[in-house]
């Protein structure tokens, strides 16, 4: 028909634009690598110590600082789904991917699928994968935080909608305003270094960034505030949460620097599975980093400016603590691996700097340089992929022995003479580790108390959990002011250790399981914990 201008915008050729976008190869990479490294956790059930009080839970964690992570939950219906939750995860993994390469502008469709792999694979996802039950909803909020840094950039006045989308991500985990603050360094550092940049465009986007930054965390701080008003509660004194300054944040400043450098280059603390293989593999990359980094700088002249060559090496400075902001924030407490996602973006920076260096040097010197850089991301990433899957193998093994120890105890109860299913059963102590004990040592690089190796019951509560929601055996657990009393008494204190004869026994109308030597009440922050809202 004359007059009439054909357009492209069928379905069929808007889905070409998009999956011709670098940021469809990081989805696609991340997705895929995703499914392969995870797919054990995702087709079976296995909690760790806090899963098995959560079969079903609406995560009501405002006393904990999240107040968004009951919202984001509801995407499973709060049950604990591990094939729903895991595709809702890979998705919302695959989208921060996507968003990660084309905010950072990644030409390159290897460097992409890069980003994408290292995301979808880098151990924390396993540990965080441990609490099946809230997977999801943490990796929902890693999303938003960099769709946060995504809006801040694409739009003039994007830093808003960005940090709403912030406050709503440290809403359902705090550990992701590390990623967020990350991002946006390796974002400005990148800019410094393209040709024709502009020190005073940089120092405005920082600004623009500081803002975003500001209002996202004021905005998440004002909605706790206001919810534990209106819910009438505490925070809990979790990792010293109900404490936190920010006049202490300085004299975190050398620490965080140690246990960054610790995290790639230690053999031992503060990270298990950072064997010397594995080391080897970050020093190639760094090197190679290092590499196509100055090439970048001289590419640029950015050398030639020096207040672009100091605020470059700000940027790189303050990397380090951007991404262990989360460590830097529960200082002096016990760091779980969930808490060092935002880590995995130092991993990018070799790739995002290869990204048209490589086009600078001579034909030898750039397969040399992409052979290395293939090798390192490619060898890290199958390195990660086996931790997951060591982590999970614990993870299951754990499971299995503590199954296997309560159904045991279940018969040992039930077969006391004289016993009936409406005695008081008191189960003093927990799983005894000095007796049923996992010696492989390959589990050793994954322990910590998200991934136990032992047994998944590791408090005295853990076993009535597991026996309540996990075996249906109605057992309810006494009050602790009983608990207490009975462990005092000349009774339980004459009895032998599980699973010696006459450690399990009936006394006065009720059942003594004796597991312990002593009965360990539940702390202010266990009762606090019990009884949110």
């Amino acid at each position: 028909m004359v007059g009439t201008r054909k357009t492209d915008d069928t379905p069929r050729s808007i889905s070409a634009r998009i999956f011709a976008k670098p940021g469809a190869y990081a989805f696609f990479g991340a997705f895929i690598a995703g499914f392969f490294a995870h797919l054990f956790i995702f087709t079976n059930i296995i909690p760790n110590s806090d899963g098995i009080g959560k079969i079903y839970d609406t995560q009501q964690m405002t006393v904990s600082g999240r107040w968004f992570l009951h919202y984001a939950s509801m995407f499973n219906k709060y049950v604990q789904a591990p094939a729903l939750i895991g595709s809702l995860s890979l998705l919302f993994i695959s989208l921060a991917a996507y968003l990660t390469v084309d905010l950072l502008s990644i030409k390159n469709k290897y460097a992409s699928v890069g980003v994408g792999v290292l995301m979808a694979v880098f151990p924390a996802v396993a540990y965080t994968n441990a609490y099946t039950f809230t997977a999801s909803a943490y990796y929902f909020g890693f999303m938003l935080a960099l769709l946060g840094v995504w809006l801040s950039v694409k739009y003039k006045l994007g830093f808003i909608p960005g940090a709403a989308a912030l406050a709503l991500a440290i809403g359902t985990y705090q550990a992701y305003i590390g990623a967020a603050a990350v991002l946006c360094l390796i974002y400005l550092g990148k800019e410094l270094t393209e040709k024709d940049s502009k020190t005073r465009d940089i120092l405005i986007g920082a600004a623009k960034f500081a803002g975003f930054g500001v209002i996202g965390a004021a905005l998440y701080y004002g909605v706790l505030k206001l919810m534990l008003a209106v819910k009438g509660l505490e925070l809990l004194s979790y990792r010293g949460m109900n404490g936190f300054s920010l006049l202490s944040l300085p004299k975190q400043i050398l620490p965080a620097y140690r246990d960054f450098f610790g995290f790639f280059f230690g053999i031992s603390d503060p990270c298990s599975y950072t064997t010397g293989l594995l080391v080897f593999l970050n020093a190639v990359l760094l090197a190679v980093g290092a590499v196509f980094v100055i090439t970048r700088i001289i590419r640029s002249g950015a050398y030639k400016s020096p207040a672009k060559l100091i605020l470059f090496l700000l940027i790189l400075a303050l990397v380090p603590l951007a991404a262990d902001l989360p460590v830097m924030l529960v200082a002096g407490y016990n760091v779980t691996l969930t808490m060092r996602y935002p880590l995995v973006f130092v991993l990018f920076i070799p790739l995002i700097a290869f990204d048209g260096s490589e086009k600078v040097f001579k034909k030898g010197s750039a397969i040399v340089l992409s052979v290395l850089l293939a090798l390192g991301t490619a060898g890290s990433s199958l390195f990660y992929a086996q931790i997951d899957n060591i982590a999970y193998t614990a993870l299951a093994t754990a499971h299995r022995a503590s199954e296997s120890f309560c159904t045991r105890l279940v018969s040992r109860v039930e077969s006391l003479e004289g016993y009936s299913p409406d005695m008081p059963v008191y189960i003093i102590g927990t799983f005894p580790k000095n007796i049923y004990s996992n010696d492989a040592e390959i589990f050793s690089l994954v322990a910590d108390y998200s991934v136990p190796k032992d047994t998944v019951l590791e408090l005295n509560k853990h076993v009535y959990y597991y026996l309540n929601d996990w075996l249906n055996v109605g057992w309810e657990k006494p009050s602790e002011e009983d608990m207490t009393a009975l462990a005092d008494s000349e009774v339980f204190k004459a009895m032998p250790l599980y699973p010696a004869d006459g450690s399990v026994k009936i006394s006065d109308g009720k059942v003594i399981v004796k597991l312990e030597e002593s009965f360990v009440p539940m702390s202010d922050y266990e009762i606090q914990y019990e009884n949110r809202r």
